[in-house]
This record gives structure tokens, C-alpha cells and sequence, in this order.
């Protein structure tokens, strides 16, 4: 009881001390600074960057379209052609394919830098929508604390990820996953304030309310099956509280549940799943893929949870504790919350072991993203725990308080091992490969970045020359200065797509001289 009065006592003083030299808003405005200071090298490299892999074959149709007739429409068919041929011979995420074929530099290669401020975009404001919704509107934090929280989850999840290309500079892959998880967060915040409003604002602002999450549900329901599968758990969980408090002028959200079922049964029955499935990948049957998952979700929490994250968790901490301190919630099952925590990362996890028995960068990416979020809400439900039920429980059987110089001593500790912390992840970042800003300071610094980009455009040039129908190109891997960590992920690829897009017979990459 004397350890657990202290660490209240701890929080408590560290709080007030940097209440006293830095308020809230004062740090929400540093972190602020901070956040611009570092997406700003990642925007600038986003500039030099170029499509590549299934950019180009999901966007013949369109590109082709584009180039003979300028016509926007004529675009959007062949969008809608291409998600028809790939359901019946590929796979069936009818909205990501419609969207993978509208790549941006169908419209020219200049526009391909819009991918990383769309992505970032994207995630940014679904982060800040759902943590609005939940820890301010719902649980009660002020505006200046929300953005704190709101802030640290944003550098984490853009700087600390698994495979910054696939999430923030491949159109295809971060579409796909990055795009659809923002997307997500929104639809998961708009039912948590439909079921909150329902019955008590006018009827025309909850039913523009249901509409709008009829309208997510759907488009969520044809993009991948990380994010599918995870909204289905997360539907049938609100579906499930709205009965058992009794919430029934919120079932109005069976509709779009019931049409997001739909959609989702239209994604996963597609005839193109099975041919992908039988020609590419050896999967593994549903058990074997559940209990990989289980395993996987277990090591990439330990694999995550690196010192410069748990620097910044730290860092958070007197932040989440003041909030808890004022919520209304009883914080009675933590080691619920961490078992659910766990289990829906697991979720996440399943259809990709099952499907292709791999993980792609972007998959984890998402993931990640959702592994930060659940990390800060299971450190403050912890922080609420400790509070309600224990710190509280020790007032009231007014047990003999600690003396004043051992709460002194725990709160110097606490003070000193956060500075250090902070002090030693600095000087760590510098080591950490997937670091995405020092990647993208490190690429335009040394150069790579503007190789990289000179490359393609010479390419190019070569693939737009009528004269030239058979071409041969030397393999980038073979050039380490043509390779930045976040910009490049695979070489051009030799196949018919890419030869149907540049309307060339033949597109060939050499291996150390040899043609391929």
C-alpha cells in the first residue's frame, strides 16, 4: 500500500510541478511545434517520390483513359472496370481496388507526392476525431489535455512504424490499409456519439449522423479485411451494449450494421479470392491462423514497445492520471481491458496469417497504429484503476500516511528517471533505422532521395519514347544510392501490367549485367 500511495503521490507532484512551469496548454503547443517540425522533412521528400508495383497495374485502365480523353468520367469507368475484372480474377475489395485505380500520377507523375499528405491527412484526422470523441466528449479531459494525448499517439504512429513506405509513400499499400483505418476511427467515433445523442438532439441531426455512418460502413466494408474484420468485432460490441443498457432508440444502427454485413459478405465471396488464394499463397486452416496470430500479437507487443515508446508513455502518464482522476468511470476490470486489448489485436491479425500465411510492412503498419492507441488507453485505464480502487480505498481506512520525505523521494526518482529517459531515447532515435523523419532527413541530405527520383524520370523517358518497344533497364538493388530508406520499396516490375501501361512489348530488368 505504501509503493501504491507513492506512485499516486508521484503522479500527483510531477503533475503539479509541471502545471506550475509548463501548463497544459504551454506542452500541447511545444508537442504541437514538435509535430510540425517533423512531418515537415517527411512532406518535402513526399516531392521526390514516385509510383511503383501494383501502382501501375491496377491503374492501366485509368491512366490509359486519362491520356487519350482527358475525361474524368472516362476515368471513373475504367476504374469501375477494373474493380469488376479483379473481384472475378484477383480479389473482391471492391472500394480499395476503385481507389487503388485512381493512383495520382495517372494524372502525371508530378501529382504522386499527394499520396503522403492524403495518408497523413487521413490518419491524422481520424486520430484526433476519435480521441475527441472518447476522451474529451465522453470521458471528460479538456481540450489542451486531449490534444497532448492526441499528439504523442500522432508522433508515435508517423515516426515509430514498421514500414514507413508501405503506410505513407506507396499509394497502393497505404490506400489500402492507412486510408481505411483513419476512415475507421471516424466511423467508430460517429457511433460512439449517435449512441450518446440519440433521442436528445433534433431528429434531422441524428439521422444526418446515421447517414453519414451508413455511408463509412458501406465504403469500409470493400476495403482490406484487417480493417473489415476488426469493424465487425467492433459493430457487434456496440450492437451488444446498446441492448444490455437498454439504449433501444440507438438500434437504428442495425441498418448500416446490416448493410456493412452485406458489404463485407460481397468482399469476402468474391470468386477472384479463391483464384489468388490457389495460385499464390499456402495457407494455413482457421486454427492454425488463430493461433499464429495469438502468437504474433504477443511478440510484436514486446518487439514494440521500444525505450524511446515507453519514454513517451511515460511522458504521458501525470497527463492521463489528472484525467482519470476527474472521470466518472469505475475502472474495475483492468486486466479485462488488457485481455480485450490483446484479443482484438489478434483480430486484426487473423485474416492476413490466413489468407497469405505472411505479413506485409503495411499490415503490421496498421496494426501498429492501433497497438499505440490501445497502449495509451490501457495505461490510463490502468492509472484510473489505481486511483479508484486502490488510492482511494487507502484514504478511506485511513491507514498511517507516508512521512513527507518519502513522497519527496519517490517523486525526485520519478522526476530524474523521466529525464534521463527522455535524455537516452534522444540520443537513441539517431540509431533506429524505421525512424521515418531522420529517414527522410538522412535521404535528402546524403542525396538519395533526389537520385532516387532523377532515376525514375530517366526511366521514364526511355518507357515514353514510341521508338523503343523492347526495354531493358539495370536492377536498382544493385545501387544502393538509387534506394532511400522511405521512398523505395521495389524495383519496376517486368511484367505484362507494366508493359500494358507504357504499351511496350517487353520491360526487362538486368541482374548484374545478365538479363533477368
Amino acid at each position: 500500500m505504501e509503493i501504491i500511495a507513492g506512485l499516486r503521490k508521484c503522479c500527483q507532484t510531477v503533475y503539479e510541478r509541471i502545471k506550475r512551469v509548463f501548463s497544459d496548454k504551454f506542452i500541447f503547443f511545444l508537442l504541437l511545434g514538435v509535430f510540425i517540425i517533423s512531418v515537415i522533412p517527411i512532406f518535402i521528400i513526399a516531392f521526390y517520390n514516385t509510383p511503383s508495383a501494383d501502382d501501375f497495374s491496377y491503374s492501366v485502365l485509368t491512366h490509359k483513359a486519362w491520356d487519350k480523353t482527358g475525361s474524368i468520367l472516362e476515368v471513373l469507368k475504367g476504374a469501375c472496370e477494373k474493380v469488376a475484372s479483379s473481384y472475378n480474377s484477383w480479389q473482391g475489395t471492391f472500394t480499395s481496388i476503385f481507389l487503388f485505380a485512381l493512383q495520382p500520377a495517372i494524372f502525371g507523375y508530378r501529382w504522386y507526392f499527394l499520396t503522403t499528405f492524403i495518408m497523413i491527412a487521413v490518419l491524422s484526422f481520424g486520430i484526433i476525431y476519435f480521441c475527441d470523441v472518447v476522451f474529451r466528449r465522453t470521458i471528460g479531459a479538456d481540450k489542451y489535455q486531449t490534444g497532448i494525448v492526441v499528439l504523442l499517439i500522432l508522433l508515435l504512429c508517423i515516426n515509430m512504424l514498421p514500414s514507413p513506405v508501405q503506410a505513407f509513400f506507396w499509394f497502393n499499400g497505404s490506400v489500402h490499409y492507412t486510408f481505411f483505418f483513419g476512415l475507421s476511427l471516424v466511423l467508430y467515433a460517429k457511433i460512439i456519439r449517435y449512441i450518446q445523442t440519440s433521442g436528445n438532439v433534433p431528429k434531422i441531426k441524428s439521422v444526418i449522423r446515421l447517414v453519414t455512418i451508413i455511408i463509412l460502413s458501406v465504403f469500409i466494408s470493400g476495403s482490406n479485411y484487417v480493417t473489415t474484420l476488426a469493424t465487425a468485432v467492433i459493430y457487434v460490441a456496440f450492437i451488444v451494449y446498446i441492448c444490455a443498457k437498454k439504449h433501444f432508440h440507438s438500434l437504428w444502427l442495425l441498418v448500416p450494421f446490416c448493410l456493412y454485413s452485406v458489404g463485407f459478405a460481397i468482399n469476402i465471396a468474391a470468386p477472384g479470392n479463391t483464384v489468388r488464394q490457389v495460385a499464390y499463397f499456402d495457407k494455413p486452416n482457421a486454427i492454425k491462423a488463430i493461433g499464429l496470430a495469438l502468437i504474433q500479437t504477443l511478440r510484436d507487443s514486446v518487439n514494440w514497445l521500444s525505450f524511446p515508446l515507453l519514454c513517451v508513455l511515460i511522458f504521458s502518464v501525470p497527463i492521463l492520471y489528472a484525467v482519470a482522476v476527474k472521470s466518472k468511470l469505475s475502472f474495475r476490470h483492468p486486466l479485462a481491458m488488457i485481455v480485450a486489448s490483446f484479443l482484438f489485436l489478434a483480430v486484426m491479425f487473423t485474416p492476413s496469417l490466413y489468407a497469405m500465411g505472411v505479413l506485409p510492412g503495411r499490415i503490421s503498419d496498421v496494426i501498429f497504429f492501433a497497438y499505440v492507441i490501445l497502449l495509451f488507453a490501457n495505461t490510463f485505464y490502468i492509472l484510473g484503476y489505481i486511483n479508484k480502487n486502490i488510492v482511494l480505498n487507502y484514504k478511506n481506512k485511513k491507514l498511517i500516511p507516508r512521512p513527507k520525505s518519502l513522497e519527496k523521494h519517490y517523486s525526485s526518482i520519478f522526476i530524474i528517471f523521466v529525464a534521463l529517459s527522455f535524455v537516452i531515447s534522444s540520443a537513441t532515435f539517431y540509431h533506429i533505422k524505421n525512424f521515418t523523419v531522420l529517414g527522410a532527413i538522412k535521404a535528402l541530405v546524403d542525396g538519395s532521395a533526389y537520385t532516387f527520383n532523377k532515376t525514375f524520370y530517366d526511366r521514364c523517358a526511355v518507357l515514353e519514347d514510341d521508338d523503343v518497344k523492347d526495354v531493358v533497364f539495370d536492377r536498382l538493388v544493385d545501387k544502393p544510392e538509387c534506394r532511400p530508406y522511405v521512398l523505395f520499396l521495389s524495383d519496376f516490375w517486368d511484367n505484362e501490367y507494366m508493359s500494358d501501361y507504357y504499351d511496350k512489348n517487353s520491360i526487362t530488368i538486368c541482374v548484374n549485367d545478365e538479363v533477368k
